[in-house]
């Protein structure tokens, strides 16, 4: 099976409905745009330095490199569960239709994790100067 490439992004651009979540991550906010780019909402990130956002086409998850946890949130911004990463520093997030999939600078690998945080595998991440 083919493994999913996971990349961090300062700005991550998800299709929420007929808008546009952008995760904002300098900012630490999420605001949605509609396709014209005008801010239709925007709510703060729960954590601090949020460095990971993807959409289960219901909910949004956000990876936070200062608390540590994955958030699952509504696209209104309420908090409906979280949980600790399996490492120190998320960096990107992304969903693959079943599973989170988390990367991480400190341990240089991707996590595939259930929604609720238990990590099914993981790998290296892969070097491109190797």
């Amino acid at each position: 099976m083919k493994q999913p490439r996971v990349i961090p992004f300062l700005l991550k651009r998800l299709l929420v409905g007929a808008s546009l979540a952008v995760g904002v991550f300098l900012l630490g906010s999420v605001p949605s745009l509609a396709a014209t780019g005008d801010v239709i909402s925007s709510f703060s990130a729960p954590g601090t330095n949020p460095r990971g956002l993807t959409w289960d086409g219901t909910n949004l998850w956000l990876a936070d490199s200062n608390t540590d946890l994955i958030y699952e949130l509504t696209t209104t911004g309420t908090v409906l569960s979280s949980f600790a990463t399996p490492s120190i520093e998320p960096t990107g997030l992304t969903w693959d239709g079943t599973n989170l999939w988390l990367s991480d600078t400190s341990t240089d690998r991707n996590y595939e994790l259930t929604t609720t945080g238990t990590v099914l595998s993981s790998f290296a991440t892969p070097n491109p100067d190797a």
